[in-house]
């Protein structure tokens, strides 16, 4: 009798997220560079105005906010063209501009939903923010608006809660043991947990039967 297929591949998402960080680990470590000095130039150029000019401070602080949800976009969107062994570049960090809004939306009625849950009652909270964990990344692979992103996510997390608890909580420990190694760790750690999420989203999306096609992972290159 066959064995069915892990709902969860826990270990192999993680493990496939070390071979592919490592696999391109110079386009990595520069690509967190990036994404660490496009985030904090707002913050820089804010922090001597918070007294003299707040209110100059204050938007350039907002826009501060704009480019690090591009950049999230950006992240988000390079995993995945990693995951399906497509051509990417650093401009790729901007190259989903149109999907802004829908992502704002999204991100924005999600997160709501969680923080809800966690004034609540701390478990709706949890239950919540592992059932809408994959709302960015469908917002950025298939563009879709808020609402429907919210139901796509809850579909694909859908009888697998807990596994996917333990999931998250894997990621947390490979952030965490990132930030240990003196904070240089994170540059490997960050494309890990990436590259692991967009594994396990691709594959929740295949198990979700006929949500989409799923693209195969990359081949593993030795």
């Amino acid at each position: 009798m066959a064995m069915a297929p892990n709902p969860v591949p826990i270990g192999d998402a993680v493990r496939y997220g070390w071979t592919r960080t490592m696999d391109r680990l110079g386009f990595w470590i520069v690509l967190m560079l990036i994404v660490g000095v496009v985030s904090s130039i707002p913050q820089w150029l804010s922090r001597p105005m918070m007294e003299s000019a707040p209110s100059t401070a204050a938007l350039i602080n907002l826009l501060g906010s704009v480019i690090s949800i591009f950049v999230s976009i950006g992240v988000i969107s390079i995993s995945l063209m990693v995951y399906d062994a497509r051509p990417v570049s650093y401009g790729d960090l901007f190259s989903r501009r149109e999907v802004f809004w829908r992502y704002l939306g999204g991100t924005i009625l999600s997160g709501l939903i969680v923080a809800l849950g966690f004034l609540l009652l701390i478990v709706p909270g949890i239950v919540w923010a592992i059932k809408y964990q994959f709302v960015p990344y469908v917002i950025v692979d298939r563009g879709v608006g808020a609402t429907e992103s919210l139901r796509m996510s809850a579909r694909l997390t859908d009888g697998v809660k807990m596994n996917l608890l333990f999931f998250d909580l894997a990621l947390f420990g490979v952030i965490l043991l990132g930030a240990i190694a003196l904070g240089v760790g994170l540059f490997v750690a960050l494309p890990v947990v990436l590259m692991a999420h967009a594994y396990m989203y691709r594959h929740r999306l295949g198990a979700a039967g006929g949500a989409s096609p799923v693209a195969q992972p990359a081949p593993v290159t030795t």
